[in-house]
């Protein structure tokens, strides 16, 4: 071969369409040698240095020719060296050569390939046919020939035969690696094939007969193996198990090339491939399914027709499951799988040939039935996956092919005769549900609830029957069962749950249409009812059809309750009573099961009324029966409320869909709330809380216009309803109504709203007259005995704002000239109504704000009522703080003088983080970050103080000024201030960790000086404060930092007073886990180098018992993840900061935690509040943590019986009882005529939070705290100078946890010894001067110890009171028993 001839032939060689995809054409540049030589320059493999030494001797040829190094001349090299003689006569050469042309052939042009087509496929052929045993030759050659083949012309088809049946007949070579290229060589011509009709056919023919032969073997095997005799047994054996291999092989090429073949040879295959499944050969069985599948997963418009598939998917059917087979997982799955894909293709054939006629899927539904037949029995099957994939099969079957045609198509079929299609199905599933399928009916009762979720209402009819077994289920009757037989628990609720499913999907008329309540036939005669569908249709029922509930279920439950008062009027009565009293007895239980029954039915109602169409004419409809339930009592009343407030709801959830409007912002929770609560939340959204349930799309916006008119319509009968009863019930019963009112005052006519408002307003300034009168008249006229309740004009104010999602901007301004009085008063609910009216407008009224100079007053409002705000108002009042703090920075940067402003309101969030509500705290610390995020994203930098932010803190805008302001609190007067600017810092770097990361450096120390500070409070927020640094800077940051944060630490390692030891000992251990406890450990002190240790010891065994026992000293790829996790972003935890929290940052329990608290044995927050019990038990057997756990009992309880009458929002942290200014109530019984001078005694404790309770016991404690380095030292140095705590004098000197722990001689005695239970009347265990027996005995921990001479020491006298018993003559009860 003459490369030079080769090249001009390729320059003038024409462009020929073909499929067979090439590698980008580069030209002179040598790139294949260089891949070449980058893949295997690095391999000290022989295989590899033969491989690039071939590579540089054709390069070699190439330049001395003269021509560039392009994969044609490479080609024509390597094609002109296979030629000679001397090649040919060295294997490994060859096999080198093969593997670099099977390289290089991707990137020659088709046309050369083409070209020289004749001479290249000879001479691969020749190769392969002296491979012979030579994988690694034969390999290469057979994949180089396949890209030959694949670049064939159609005219060369003939000349292409012989090296076509070479690549056929490897497809079943015996080495796995020549077999796979095979099957991808394969697998490339006919892809190549693709565009040539003719050549494709007669390949795919080719490959139709190869594969009949092959697959046709091994039951030709088996036919002779059966009828051989002895002789001639092994070898029909050997031959079964080579035809069986051949088989295996075919079928594995045959699921790579099936959906290539032409579709008459696809048809072949197909067949001949289940021809395998009768011999029930598991590996044939799954292997054959594998390629039926794959040849009908094709496109519809290759690949079989209908009727192929109709006759494969018979042919499926015929060959039952053995019982074997049923057992093996994947055979069962092939076998599922196989039946899904073959119907699924026939329907989707059917409908694409007749779109929209209601016959399209004639032979889809004949044979579905059958396939449900097949399968179902499989639902009862012993292994789980087996019923697994059987249901999945069948669950997909049912979305694929159940549609509106086959609806349409059961509809008008002829009721009589044979079931078909659809109505066949159906009973299939039927047949399912059946006694001897028990076992399988929980996936069954799946398949029913997906089948009615596809039929819908359309097919409710033909879904009937189906829904009568169901209900037959339920109610625990079953065909050939006792007639008191009940089916079990689990099929019961799967039951109930398809059950649930018909009513949401076919709706509740089609449901109770053909399997009734019956309540009514059961109070007469004694029937069974179905009462167990009452709880469904409550949660499942309804689905818009409020006209089925008025025509069906209420007249039900007007019944029931009318033969209800019968039976209550007879049970009453005195003449049958007393002559019969059972009879009396039996009306009672009537008269409580009426009860029972017609308030279920009544409940139903919001259900029906969700997404109704025609919920408004109905409702109105309704009006008298609606009212007189609402005045039933309170239980009716929430029925009627929460309906009410669905339909207003659902009309509103409409018109914001269309991008309307109705209405203003609803001030009050959208979702009616449960009786017997007060909703006092965050105000919510106009669409309430089903916000994120979908809009049905039966549910228009033409049908939400007509329920609107309805619904205004009624309103106006409605709204004084609401209103009279709001104010008549208690306030913990208002919660509903309050909901309605909100919900219905937005959608109704705003006129109507108007009115009813000016009625609220003119009964407000009554209220509020008369106070000032009173006020102003003095206690001891009778205008002050006349003085209004302040919970009414509170309460009139509450309604005032219900109303306000109705009003237009003229109506809230009359609301805010309302409320702002209020704002001001010193009643405590009062004033928390006032700000809840402010909070309201300011973030959601707009439209009144729009208005010229209200925003400066309502700005002046809220400024000037910062000093009478009240505890109880304070959550409330945050809100309209963070309005107006944003308000005054947008008038600062207008130009006017809002500076000082703008920090008095900072200061006070700042300082909300420290009060002693929960919800407050927590929305003071939510709206801190939240003003930081608006100012981000306003990029506001306007100074927030009269001194302005410079250096690093200007330029972090927003920010920077918030920090600015809580620096400046860092040197306040209190140690509350200061407390609560650490706190904000904290929280602030919490959040802004990257932006605030380069202030730690000189923020730290100033924070760190805090802990020598004698206020507790202080120290407890530097504590935290540290906790967050811990956890949010980096460790290469952190660890230079050490020291000086180990320093002052440790100063209260000792003290445990407020959890300080736990929670310096979780920061220790939090240090140590994301630094690593070589870098810990140069920063402690000498005297805490144990407690380091200690904690590296537990983190051991944690890892040990963790990772299954392996040794270790936990510090390896464990501390690397903790300090990942600890990195990483976590959510923000007040508790968790400020408290002893019960995990480290690393997400492993702490030491401490694990011990149950600090070494005290003092238990931690979370268990004591309950809140992470599951996460870390209680140590029942600590005595700290049990007298612990009676205390907070005990203050609970108390609290409780305190509380009374508190404010309605139930979220106070404590229990303690308040005063009218929101202050705790705290009686101490033993202050008595010296409180004076306690208070003068205690006038060194700053405040009530920095709590110095362990403390107050010790005299001299004055001159202690001069001398004094930091209160934990203070306790010491008060002894050293003569002080005695309370404690130390109790017990003679000794401490109280030693005068516990230690009898005479300072050896440790028995504890829980019971002499604090003893009488001092009795006389013991003692009975006429003999002992009794001991009615227990003692614990003591030295009874489990292993050694025998300690534990002895607690068994010492015993035995003598046991034989005293046993010697008495009369022996007592105790001693016999």
């Amino acid at each position: 071969m003459e490369l030079a001839s080769l090249r001009s032939a390729l320059d003038e060689a024409p462009a020929h369409p073909s499929s067979r995809p090439t590698a980008p054409f580069i030209r002179g540049d040598g790139a294949f040698i260089a891949e070449l030589r980058a893949k295997h320059s690095h391999s000290s493999q022989p295989e590899s240095r033969q491989l690039l030494a071939i590579a540089s001797a054709l390069l070699e040829v190439v330049r001395e020719e003269g021509l560039d190094p392009t994969p044609t001349a490479l080609f024509a090299a390597a094609m002109a060296s296979l030629e000679r003689p001397d090649v040919a006569r060295s294997p490994p050469l060859l096999a080198g050569m093969a593997t670099l042309l099977n390289s290089l052939l991707p990137r020659v042009p088709n046309p050369v390939l083409r070209a020289k087509f004749a001479p290249a496929s000879a001479l691969l052929r020749g190769l392969l046919a002296g491979a012979g045993t030579d994988a690694q030759l034969a390999r290469p050659a057979l994949g180089a020939l396949c890209q030959v083949l694949a670049a064939a012309d159609p005219a060369d088809w003939p000349a292409a035969l012989p090296s076509f049946g070479l690549v056929l007949a490897a497809c079943a070579d015996a080495r796995p690696k020549v077999r796979r290229r095979a099957h991808a060589g394969l697998e490339e011509v006919l892809a190549a094939m693709g565009v040539r009709s003719a050549t494709l056919a007669a390949a795919s023919d080719l490959v139709a007969a190869e594969a009949e032969r092959v697959l046709l073997g091994p039951e030709a095997a088996a036919r002779a193996a059966a009828a051989a005799g002895s002789k001639r047994r092994a070898a029909a054996e050997e031959a079964i198990v080579a035809a069986t291999a051949a088989a295996l092989h075919a079928l594995g090429a045959l699921q790579r090339v099936a959906p290539l073949l032409a579709p008459e040879a696809a048809a072949r295959v197909a067949a001949a491939a289940i021809a395998l499944l009768p011999l029930r050969q598991p590996l044939l069985s799954r292997h054959a399914a594998s390629v039926v599948v794959a040849l009908h997963s094709c496109p519809p418009e290759r690949g079989p027709g209908v009727a192929e598939v109709a006759a494969h998917l018979r042919a499926v059917l015929a060959c039952e499951l053995s019982v074997a087979e049923r057992r093996d997982v994947e055979g069962v799955a092939a076998r599922a799988q196989l039946l899904a894909v073959c119907t699924k293709r026939l329907h989707r054939l059917e409908t694409m040939a007749t779109p929209g006629t209601p016959s399209t899927a004639v032979q889809t539904w004949d044979l579905l039935p059958r396939v449900f037949q097949y399968l179902l029995p499989l639902l009862g099957a012993e292994l789980d996956s087996v019923r697994g994939a059987a249901a999945d099969t069948l669950g997909g079957l049912l979305e694929a092919c159940v549609d509106a045609a086959a609806i349409r198509a059961a509809a008008e079929a002829p009721a009589a005769g044979r079931p078909r299609g659809l109505r066949a199905l159906v009973s299939a599933l039927e047949s399912a549900l059946s006694a001897h399928s028990e076992a399988g009916w929980p996936g069954a009762l799946g398949l029913c609830a997906r089948l009615f979720a596809a039929l819908g209402r359309g097919g409710a009819e033909a879904a009937a029957p189906l829904v009568v077994r169901v209900a037959g289920l339920c109610d625990g009757a079953d065909e050939g069962a006792a007639p008191d037989a009940a089916p079990a628990d689990g099929p019961r609720l799967a039951a109930q749950q398809c059950m649930a499913a018909a009513l949401r999907t076919l709706g509740p008329r089609a449901v109770l249409s053909v399997a009734p309540l019956g309540l009514l036939e059961g109070l007469r005669t004694g029937a069974q009812a179905r009462t167990w569908m009452l709880p469904l249709l409550r949660q499942n029922g309804g689905a818009g059809e409020l006209g089925f509930w008025a025509e069906q279920l209420l007249p039900t439950a007007q019944a029931i309750g009318k033969r209800g008062a019968v039976a209550t009027k007879g049970s009453s009565g005195r003449d049958l009573a007393g002559f019969f009293p059972m009879l009396g007895r039996k009306k009672d239980r009537e008269a409580q099961l009426c009860a029972t029954l017609e308030s279920q039915l009544w409940a139903c109602l919001p259900a029906f009324v969700s997404w109704a169409e025609d919920g408004g004419a109905v409702w109105r409809q309704l009006e008298k029966p609606l009212l007189e339930a609402f005045h039933r009592n309170e239980q009716y009343r929430n029925i009627v409320c929460n309906s009410l407030t669905t339909l207003c709801n659902d009309i509103s959830r409409a018109y914001s869909a269309a991008g309307q409007q109705l209405g203003h912002a609803n001030p009050v929770a959208a979702a009616a709330t449960p009786s017997g609560h007060d909703q006092e939340g965050l105000l919510m959204d106009e669409e309430g809380a089903d916000s994120a349930i979908p809009i049905p799309a039966h549910y228009t916006l033409a049908a939400a216009q007509a329920g609107l008119a309805e619904l205004r319509a009624a309103s106006a009968a409605w709204l004084p309803q609401l209103l009279d009863g709001f104010l008549a019930a208690p306030p913990a019963q208002r919660g509903t109504m309050q909901a309605t009112l909100g919900a219905l005052a937005c959608a109704a006519d705003p006129a109507a709203v108007a009115r009813l408002f000016k009625t609220v307003a003119q009964q407000l300034l009554k209220e509020a007259a008369a106070a000032a009168a009173a006020t102003g008249a003095g206690a001891a006229t009778e205008a002050a005995a006349a003085a209004p309740d302040p919970e009414r004009r509170a309460s009139l104010l509450e309604l005032a704002l219900a109303l306000a999602g109705g009003l237009d901007a003229r109506g809230v301004a009359s609301l805010v000239k309302l409320a702002a009085p209020a704002a001001l008063a010193r009643d405590p609910a009062l004033q928390k109504k006032g700000y809840k009216v402010l909070a309201y407008v300011c973030e959601r009224r707009a439209d009144y704000l729009a208005e010229p100079g209200r925003r400066a007053a309502l700005l002046e409002l809220i400024v000037g009522g910062g000093a009478g705000a009240l505890s109880a108002a304070r959550r409330y009042r945050l809100r309209g703080v963070r309005w107006a703090a944003l308000e005054a920075m947008r008038a600062e940067a207008r130009g006017e003088a809002r500076a000082e402003t703008v920090s008095a309101l900072i200061g006070e969030i700042v300082l909300a983080l420290k009060e002693g509500n929960a919800k407050t705290r927590a929305a003071a610390f939510d709206l801190l970050v939240g003003l930081a995020h608006a100012l981000q994203d306003a990029g506001a930098s306007a100074a927030l103080s009269t001194t302005p932010a410079a250096g690093p803190l200007a330029a972090l805008g927003g920010v920077g000024t918030l920090v600015t302001v809580l620096l400046g609190g860092l040197v306040g007067a209190s140690p509350h201030m200061v407390s609560a600017s650490v706190m904000g810092l904290a929280r602030l770097l919490h959040e802004f960790s990257a932006a605030l990361l380069h202030l730690v450096p000189d923020l730290l120390p100033a924070v760190l000086m805090l802990l020598r500070s004698r206020a507790r409070e202080v120290v407890k927020s530097v504590l935290g404060f540290v906790k967050v640094v811990a956890s949010r800077l980096p460790v290469e940051e952190l660890v230079p930092r050490l020291p000086a944060i180990l320093e002052g630490c440790l100063l209260w390692a000792e003290d445990s007073k407020n959890k300080f030891k736990l929670k310096v000992r979780m920061i220790l251990e939090r240090l140590a886990r994301r630094c690593g406890y070589e870098a810990v450990e140069p920063a402690v002190p000498a005297a805490h180098k144990a407690l380091l240790t200690h904690i590296r010891k537990a983190h051991a065994r944690h890892e040990r018992g963790r990772q299954g026992g392996d040794g270790g000293d936990g510090d390896g790829a464990s501390r690397a993840d903790a300090r990942s996790r600890a990195s990483g972003r976590s959510a923000w935890d007040a508790g968790r900061v400020f408290s002893a929290g019960g995990t480290t940052v690393g997400g492993a329990p702490s030491a401490s935690s694990r011990r149950g608290g600090a070494e005290g044995g003092a238990i931690a927050p979370s268990r004591r509040r309950g809140a992470a019990a599951a996460a870390d038990p209680l140590d029942l057997q600590d005595a700290a943590a049990g007298r612990e756990l009676m205390r907070s009992a005990a203050v609970s309880a108390g609290g409780r019986r305190a509380r009374g009458g508190a404010d309605d929002d139930g979220d106070d942290e404590d229990d303690f009882p308040r005063d009218g200014g929101g202050r705790m109530v705290v009686h101490d019984p033993e202050a008595g005529g010296a409180g004076r001078k306690r208070r003068r005694a205690s006038e060194h404790f700053d405040s009530d939070d920095s709590d110095f309770e362990d403390l107050r016991g010790f005299s001299g404690l004055d001159l202690a705290l001069k001398g004094a380095q930091s209160v934990a030292r203070a306790p010491s140095l008060a002894a050293s100078i003569g002080g005695r705590s309370a404690a130390a004098r109790s017990a003679g000197g000794a401490s109280a946890r030693s005068a516990r722990g230690r009898g005479a001689g300072g050896a440790r005695r028995a504890q829980h010894t019971g002499e604090r239970f003893k009488s001092a009347k009795a006389g013991g265990d003692v009975s006429k001067g003999r002992t009794e027996p001991y009615a227990y005995w003692p614990l003591d921990r030295r009874l489990m110890n292993r050694r025998a001479h300690k534990a002895k020491g607690a068994k010492q006298g015993l035995d003598a009171v046991v034989n005293a018993g046993r010697r008495g003559p009369k022996r007592t009860k105790t001693a016999r028993d």
